[in-house]
């Protein structure tokens, strides 16, 4: 080759870097008169350095809760229980949960063993940045935390064929970020 990417290797390139493919594995493309083997990192130098990674964001499947009256009756007593509350319902918001500006999964997946997968790709117009707000099975427990302010897309995983309560249950999640990179690849 005289040192130019094929237009085959640009279509690649483009296509790569518009899913953020990039993990440094080896493309096989085929030409009529010849097969070739090229290796994404050197020919698109630009998707290498924008490299992303999913890495785990743990959530609590389940927490113990105790309901509590906000009042008594005079003369009551109250002997209140502890109960385990099962992860029920997931939201995604752009702000603040009490604002309730809530976001919209950009894709719902299938996935094999009657799995599924909830995706949103992260931009926050709020200055709180993106927020998730998890509902349990106790009906008055909501916890909320922001997402790191360097993500940039949240998936959430789920069993379609579990349905307590006639909703999917909750897997797990995780977060998109930007992956470090390799040594001798600029930023």
């Amino acid at each position: 080759m005289d040192g130019q990417a094929s237009p085959a290797a640009l279509t690649v390139c483009r296509l790569l870097d518009g899913q953020n493919f990039m993990t440094g594995f080896l493309v096989r493309l085929q030409s009529l008169q010849r097969r070739w083997t090229l290796l994404l990192p050197l020919a698109c130098p630009w998707v290498a350095a924008a490299a992303t990674i999913w890495q785990d964001w743990p959530l609590p499947l389940s927490v113990e809760a105790r309901p509590a009256p906000v009042s008594l009756p005079e003369g009551w007593q109250v002997r209140a229980q502890a109960e385990p509350c099962r992860l029920q319902s997931l939201t995604v918001f752009d702000g603040l949960p009490q604002e309730q500006a809530a976001l919209v999964p950009e894709t719902d997946q299938t996935l094999p063993g009657g799995r599924g997968l909830l995706s949103w790709t992260l931009t926050p117009a709020s200055a709180a940045g993106t927020w998730v707000a998890l509902a349990y099975s106790c009906k008055t427990l909501v916890l909320s935390r922001p997402l790191p302010a360097s993500a940039t897309g949240f998936r959430v995983r789920y069993d379609r064929r579990v349905r307590p309560d006639g909703l999917p249950r909750i897997l797990g999640a995780e977060i998109r970020v930007e992956a470090e990179p390799a040594a001798g690849v600029p930023r």
